[in-house]
């Protein structure tokens, strides 16, 4: 331990350099990704929700990252539509056990029922994420959930 025990080893300069220009980036462009992400996110919405009209979102959608959903489509399991899944990439339940097929922590937290923890996906929206994503997820999306529930 250096300097009195109070940090240990050299700062890593270019490290410290490059997370300042990434936050200087990050702060000039926030406001366009925060409503470009928010806007594909509602797209991919509004879009799954005129075929499923019974999908449920997990959580508030008015408090929450813009570029984050998590929902449940009744009577789908998450892992049977991730499977089959070829051009489309989400993930089942939420950030924190994504990897586990245990049901998450996370949505058993929030009081959510078996059925729908069960049924949920983690959809995220990112900076390169294009409106022709959006529309190729959603239709995979469709197709799949209409053959699992036939």
């Amino acid at each position: 331990g250096q300097e009195m025990n109070l940090r240990s080893g050299t700062l890593p300069v270019p490290l410290c350099i490059g997370f300042g220009e990434a936050a200087k980036i990050s702060r000039k462009n926030f406001k366009k990704e925060f409503d470009k992400t928010k806007t594909l996110r509602n797209l991919f919405l509004s879009k799954i929700k005129e075929y499923f009209p019974d999908v449920k979102v997990n959580g508030s959608l008015k408090s929450r990252l813009p570029a984050n959903l998590n929902i449940s489509i009744k009577g789908v399991n998450s892992q049977t539509l991730i499977s089959n899944l070829k051009y489309t990439v989400i993930s089942s339940g939420s950030a924190c056990s994504s990897r586990d097929l245990e049901p998450s922590y996370v949505l058993e937290g929030m009081g959510l029922e078996d059925s729908i923890i069960k049924s949920a996906v983690r959809i995220g929206v990112g900076r390169f994420t294009t409106k022709n994503d959006i529309n190729i997820a959603i239709r995979e999306i469709i197709n799949i959930v209409r053959k699992i529930r036939c």
